[in-house]
């Protein structure tokens, strides 16, 4: 799965952004283990914003309409806070994330 975006708005030229995202994934069974890399530029005309992610994660389908998902991501920021309100005190972060989602 790949997906690109280009987005201004108007005057508000330092909320401009470009960003991508790339995953690459095999299911087996109830899991599908999987690794995405993604790249976010905001502000212009230099670039303010610039954090790259990486993850690993699995999801699992519990049942039919459930699904767990585990990641591990490490945000590390070229330049700027990235999506960070304030600018944390490494260049790399590291993110766990667990989501349980139900369709109904």
């Amino acid at each position: 799965m790949f997906e690109i975006a280009d987005v201004t708005m108007g005057d508000l030229s330092a909320m401009s952004a470009t960003t991508w995202y790339a995953t690459l994934g095999y299911r087996t069974g109830n899991f599908l283990p999987f690794i995405s890399f993604q790249d976010l530029e905001q502000g212009e005309p230099v670039v303010d914003d610039d954090q790259k992610i990486t993850t690993l994660g699995v999801r699992w389908d519990l049942q039919k309409d459930v699904a767990v998902k585990l990641e591990l991501s490490n945000i590390k920021l070229d330049s700027g806070v990235g999506l960070f309100s304030d600018l944390p005190n490494d260049d790399s972060i590291k993110m766990i994330g667990i989501a349980i989602d139900t369709v109904f």
